[in-house]
């Protein structure tokens, strides 16, 4: 499947698929470990004191995010953590290929804030 980049009110927003190696948010993920982590609600790059590391995303950032991409309010299953969730970077479709009409696992990086985090969209 080709992944195809768009921009939402300031968010990066990625289907699943190939990387954008020239991309900010991809460029980032290069720059660490992540390991074999689950981010059910995504997580942040920080650089402190010469540092960089990933810090989980609390629901309620995520919510802001998903509130930025969708300011008229993200649907129930938008929302919904359960149906895709980050591993390893990757957004991994949990349930969301279950859900009427057809939907898809989406990940979105917000620049301003190194913030990346995954939801489940209707495609149709």
């Amino acid at each position: 499947m080709e992944d195809i980049m768009r921009e939402r009110n300031g968010i990066a927003v990625f289907e699943v698929g190939e990387d954008h190696p020239d991309h900010p948010a991809f460029r980032d993920l290069r720059s660490i470990s992540l390991g074999d982590v689950r981010f059910p609600f995504g997580f942040f790059i920080v650089d402190e004191d010469g540092q960089r590391y990933v810090r989980p995303a609390t629901e309620a950032e995520r919510e802001e995010l998903l509130f930025k991409v969708f300011p008229d309010g993200p649907s129930e299953y938008v929302l919904d953590s359960d149906r895709c969730y980050l591993h390893d970077g990757k957004c991994k479709d949990f349930r969301c290929h279950t859900v009427q009409p057809p939907s898809r696992c989406f990940r979105g990086y917000d620049e301003s804030r190194r913030q990346y985090g995954c939801w489940c969209e209707s495609i149709a």
